[in-house]
């Protein structure tokens, strides 16, 4: 496989020997030759001078940050090939090109295993690994059906499912460590270390902190909209702006404002204060002015200036205080004065919900 060669200059050559690369993926493939695996790992820092040392059964970089005053976040993925599971219903697919029996070029094949990319393979893999999951006493959560959670006593475990993503946290570095090797061995899941970058979220995990941002993903929607060199702003809307429907403005192309509200609105995972303002401008997507561009416009120049905001979430206390906020706007929308509200709730000064 080819990598990225442009990052690596003449002396990387001797040590890359091992290290696999592949077109379009900002991860790398280590192999263990202690234990036969492939450790696979978006973020790799070649240190020449330092021996590396292997780790068989636990990862020591996460054993020893792991102390569970304040939970730690760990990353897990699997294999495509656990994709083709078992199928229920009858499905038929054309012979592949360049392989085409002779003299039988109308017949086709009927599967017995998904194939990756079919519309029936997440749902088998998602009905396999919730009944391993649910098979090591874990209970379903019924707010959030990707969350799986387990208490023994006074040992928490929570994993969060997304397709072939594990993360995994909790109480007990025991249980974790647990957990993990059951994993690795029915589903050959590799270990990817504390979570440091998910879906365009960076998380930084601190002894006593942890920092939750998207910086980068900010940098790319600026170039993404041609903003990144505009002028920041510290406000995310202009005082007492009144926006309406059917304003007697030019229209602009309606596509293009809902892409940027669709990357915004992401954005609003680690950025709350833009909350408001994007909830009042998504009301026109449908026949968005010129007016209604220049104020979706002037809450990316202020992410532009605020491009290393985040959610942080510090150790936890013995005794938890909940404190919420709640504020309310009556009759307020321009449009049918309908009441506009809202809320914030922190737990032990973390930002909850």
């Amino acid at each position: 496989m080819t990598g990225h060669r442009e990052k690596l200059n003449e002396l990387d050559e001797k040590i890359t020997e091992n290290v696999k690369f592949e077109d379009g993926s900002k991860a790398h493939k280590f192999p263990n030759p202690a234990c036969g695996k492939i450790y696979v790992s978006r973020d790799a820092v070649f240190v020449e001078e330092k021996k590396w040392e292997w780790c068989n059964d636990n990862n020591k970089l996460v054993q020893n940050s792991m102390e569970f005053g304040i939970l730690r976040y760990v990353y897990m993925k699997a294999p495509l090939h656990f994709f083709n599971g078992d199928i229920k219903e009858e499905v038929y697919v054309n012979q592949t090109e360049g392989f085409i029996t002779k003299n039988k070029e109308h017949k086709v094949y009927k599967l017995y295993k998904d194939l990756y990319g079919l519309r029936e393979a997440p749902s088998a893999w998602n009905t396999c690994l919730n009944k391993r999951i649910m098979s090591l006493s874990f209970m379903k959560c019924s707010q959030e059906q990707v969350v799986y959670t387990r208490n023994h006593g006074e040992e928490l475990l929570i994993v969060d499912v997304y397709v072939d993503d594990l993360i995994v946290t909790g109480s007990s570095i025991k249980s974790a460590d647990e957990f993990k090797k059951q994993m690795m061995k029915e589903f050959e899941m590799s270990d990817l270390g504390l979570l440091t970058y998910y879906f365009s979220i960076e998380v930084d995990q601190k002894k006593n902190i942890i920092e939750v941002k998207q910086e980068t993903y900010v940098e790319k929607v600026l170039k993404r909209f041609a903003m990144e060199d505009c002028n920041s702003s510290k406000y995310p809307m202009e005082t007492k702006l009144q926006l309406r429907k059917n304003m007697e403005e030019s229209l602009v192309d309606p596509k293009k404002y809902k892409r940027i509200i669709g990357f915004v609105m992401y954005l609003m995972h680690t950025q709350p204060d833009i909350f408001y303002v994007v909830g009042i401008v998504s009301r026109y997507m449908e026949k968005p002015t010129t007016l209604h561009q220049h104020a979706i416009k002037h809450i990316l120049r202020y992410v532009k200036g605020t491009t290393s905001y985040m959610i942080q979430l510090k150790r936890g206390r013995e005794v938890e205080e909940l404190v919420g906020f709640t504020d309310s706007d009556l009759g307020g929308d321009t449009n049918d004065r309908k009441n506009t509200g809202g809320m914030v709730f922190y737990l032990n000064g973390n930002l909850i919900t």
